[in-house]
C-alpha cells in the first residue's frame, strides 16, 4: 500500500492534557495509539508523534501494523476507528434514540404517495417505518423483518419482505435471492444505513453479505438517502457498500463535526443535519 502524505491538522485541547508517551514499546504504542483512536475518533500522524515522542515514520509503521490487524483504518490526514462490532438490535435500539427519531421524521417527510420505497434494516429503518403517517400510500420492499412488522400496522402502506438468510447480527435478510429480488425493481427512492459513512471510503458495513445487498438496494433506486446518526460519520467497517457519490443525501444529527460534513458536501452529496 503506497503511503498518503499526512497533513497536520490542529490539536483540540484536551490532546494537549494528555502527558507524553515516549516510554513505550512498539506494541504497547500501538495498543495505546487503539486506545487514543476510540476516545478522539480521528487522529493526524504528526499529534501521534508528538505524543509519543518519536517519529512520524516510526508511527507510520505502527498505522500500518494496525491496518494489516483490521484495528484501523488509515485515510490521507488521519487515522479512522474501524466501525464498532455490531451489538444486538435491541442494544441498538436504545443508542441516540432521540436523533434517529429526528432523522426519520425529516426524512419521511420527502416521500410523496405513490412511491415505491427500498428500506434496509437497523434502528433507524425502524424508526423510520414508525414515522411514516398512517394515511400515506406507499409502496415499501425491506430485507429487515422488523421493519415489515412495524409496516403491517398502516394498512395504506403495502409492504414486500424480500426472502433469503436471515442474519442472526443485523436481522436483515442477505443472499443470493435477496440480491436477485432487487435486480428487476424500479423504486423511487432507497433509504439507507450502513455501520460507516466516510468522505473517502463511503458506505461500509461489518457483513460482506450485506455489502451486496445494500448495493443492490442503490441500483435499484433512482435515488439513494443515507440516514445516520453522527456516531456513524467518519468510521469504517470491513466492507464497502458504495462511494458516497452513488447517493444523493445524507440526513444526520446536530452533534456531526462540521469538517467531516463540509468533507462530505464536498463530493456532492447534500447533507442535511436535524
Amino acid at each position: 500500500m503506497t503511503d498518503a502524505p499526512f497533513a497536520a491538522e490542529p490539536v483540540p485541547p484536551d490532546r494537549d492534557a494528555l502527558p507524553p508517551l515516549g516510554d513505550l514499546g512498539p506494541e504497547e504504542r500501538r495498543d495505546r495509539i487503539v486506545e487514543l483512536l476510540a476516545a478522539h475518533d480521528r487522529l493526524p500522524v504528526a499529534d501521534l508523534a508528538r505524543r509519543f515522542a518519536t517519529s512520524e515514520d516510526s508511527i507510520r509503521r505502527d498505522l500500518r501494523r494496525l491496518e494489516g490487524e483490521g484495528r484501523i483504518r488509515r485515510v490521507h490526514g488521519a487515522v479512522l476507528p474501524l466501525a464498532v462490532l455490531t451489538p444486538s438490535l435491541e442494544q441498538r435500539a436504545e443508542l441516540h434514540l432521540a436523533e434517529k427519531r429526528r432523522i426519520a421524521a425529516a426524512i419521511v417527510e420527502r416521500f410523496v404517495d405513490g412511491e415505491t420505497l427500498v428500506l434496509g434494516g437497523g434502528t433507524t429503518a425502524i424508526e423510520i417505518a414508525r414515522a411514516l403517517p398512517p394515511s400515506r400510500r406507499l409502496t415499501v420492499v425491506t430485507t429487515a423483518p422488523a421493519v415489515a412488522l412495524v409496516l403491517a400496522e398502516r394498512p395504506s402502506v403495502e409492504t414486500i419482505l424480500v426472502g433469503g438468510r436471515l442474519d442472526a447480527a443485523t436481522c436483515t435478510v442477505t443472499g443470493a435471492r435477496a440480491v436477485a429480488a432487487f435486480a428487476d425493481l424500479r423504486a423511487d427512492r432507497a433509504i439507507v444505513t450502513a455501520c460507516g459513512v466516510d468522505a473517502a471510503l463511503g458506505l461500509t458495513v461489518s457483513s460482506h453479505e450485506e455489502a451486496f445487498v445494500a448495493r443492490a438496494m442503490i441500483d435499484a433506486a433512482a435515488t439513494a438517502i443515507v440516514a445516520a446518526t453522527a456516531d456513524k460519520l467518519a468510521t469504517t467497517a470491513a466492507h464497502r457498500i458504495a462511494p458516497l457519490t452513488r447517493c444523493g443525501e445524507l440526513v444526520t444529527d446536530r452533534r456531526a463535526d462540521p469538517a467531516v460534513v463540509a468533507a462530505i458536501r464536498a463530493l456532492g452529496v447534500a447533507v442535511t443535519l436535524v
